[in-house]
């Protein structure tokens, strides 16, 4: 399959300050660890952005490549309708086993990932302001919620879930 390619900086995963995951659950919010994350990505117009596309199982190298190409052409429209211009090359990974958004198995098909690096181009959007409850938000390093406290919280309850 072809890829396509733009000039992409050898060390994006800096510039995107990409930071691991903290150890063990935490179902707090740390509303100052986020702005600060807010703050650092709205300096870079860089973003690492995913898409995939299905394929009929069986088809031949020909037509997918043909799919692959289509799929490549509608998610660069997409971004870029949306004020992102590609940046660097598409990786594709794949083939995956296909499922539905309801996670019911699509077994005459495959699904192909991929991943490249958009720049932002369009115009600044307004900030949004988000709310949380005061107890669900971090207030010291040390301060931790259990599941079931941060489900109360948030007023999320078991009888939802099973359904």
């Amino acid at each position: 399959m072809n890829s396509y390619s733009k000039n992409a900086p050898a060390n994006i995963g800096d510039l995107l300050n990409l930071s691991a995951p903290s150890v063990g659950p935490d179902f707090l919010v740390d509303t100052g660890a986020v702005q600060r994350r807010m703050d650092a990505r709205g300096r870079i117009p860089f973003r690492r952005k995913n898409a995939l596309f299905r394929i009929p199982y069986d088809a031949s190298p020909r037509i997918k490549d043909g799919y692959a190409q289509a799929a490549v052409g509608k998610w660069v429209v997409m971004e870029e309708r949306d004020g992102w211009s590609l940046y660097g090359d598409i990786r594709y990974s794949g083939p995956f086993p296909a499922s539905t958004p309801d996670n019911v198995p699509m077994p005459e098909m495959e699904e192909w990932r991929m991943t490249s690096v958009f720049r932002y181009t369009g115009r600044t959007p307004k900030p949004v302001r988000i709310e949380f409850p005061k107890a669900g938000v971090k207030q010291s390093p040390d301060h931790r919620l259990t599941l079931s406290e941060a489900m109360k919280v948030w007023g999320i309850h078991m009888a939802e879930l099973e359904k």
